[in-house]
């Protein structure tokens, strides 16, 4: 069994990363509204080693490191 992740780390909720604008055609948005990097990672079936990489990047981005 795999191990489960936490999507929620360092402050930061990847199952509700940012608010999508009314209208927009995003694929991997949770009900609330909100983009979903645990929905991204589902659907594609990411393995840990992705999914860290991803986590690494939005943390980066919202540091204004990238």
């Amino acid at each position: 069994m795999a191990k489960k992740r936490d999507w929620i780390e360092d402050g930061i909720d990847f199952t509700r990363l940012t608010k999508v604008p009314e209208g927009r055609g995003y694929e991997m948005v949770t009900s609330e509204g909100y983009e979903s990097l645990e929905l991204y990672a589902s659907m594609f079936m990411l393995d840990d080693e992705e999914v860290e990489t991803l986590k690494a990047v939005i943390k980066a981005r919202r540091k204004g490191e990238l």
